[in-house]
């Protein structure tokens, strides 16, 4: 299957973030809620075999349940205290 992406965003404090309301990002990773919250802000898209060896696949039967683990505020970014490289 081709994969074609076109990310919209509305988080204009996020590294990845542009006009009109993108998501630039090359690799974007996207877990339930419930991971999320028990992953460390450093585990992101490289870590996505490693997060699904230890906690499975994430279980969601609702959209808001999904949380986009990608999300790097900028000015932590520029300051090199979090997030991974495009």
């Amino acid at each position: 299957m081709t994969q074609k992406s076109h990310v919209h965003c509305t988080v204009e404090n996020c590294y990845w973030f542009d006009e009109p309301n993108l998501c630039v990002a090359d690799k974007i990773l996207i877990t339930s809620d419930d991971f999320s919250k028990q992953l460390p802000n450093e585990m992101d898209v490289e870590q996505t075999n490693q997060i699904v060896n230890d906690m499975g696949l994430s279980p969601i039967t609702e959209c808001y349940q999904s949380n986009c683990k990608t999300f790097v505020p900028q000015d932590k970014y520029e300051r090199g205290e979090g997030g991974t490289n495009q």
